[in-house]
């Protein structure tokens, strides 16, 4: 999870607090997977720039296309449902 972390924030992919909130939100929930670090990073991301939601199946959407190896795996949502970071829907 750190290395995703780095890699995002050195590409210029996620500003700093967003790696760091990423880190926080990890260490909190108890739950390291990339795919929870990604997530946390890149909607706080999307939430500087201005938007209020980022789209699990196309997140392209809001932030624009995602360099090859940080573009979320196509099963990353069920893997988010599992986590105890992510809130359930009601």
């Amino acid at each position: 999870m750190e290395t995703l972390l780095e890699a995002l924030e050195a590409q210029g992919v996620v500003g700093a607090l967003d790696a760091e909130l990423a880190r926080t939100i990890a260490r909190l929930s108890g739950d390291g997977r990339a795919e929870v670090a990604l997530a946390a990073a890149l909607v706080s991301r999307a939430v500087t720039e201005g938007h209020v939601c980022l789209p699990l199946g196309r997140p392209e959407r809001v932030l624009g296309e995602l360099p090859p190896p940080f573009r979320p795996d196509p099963g990353w949502a069920g893997a988010l449902a599992q986590s105890p970071a992510v809130g359930r829907p009601g």
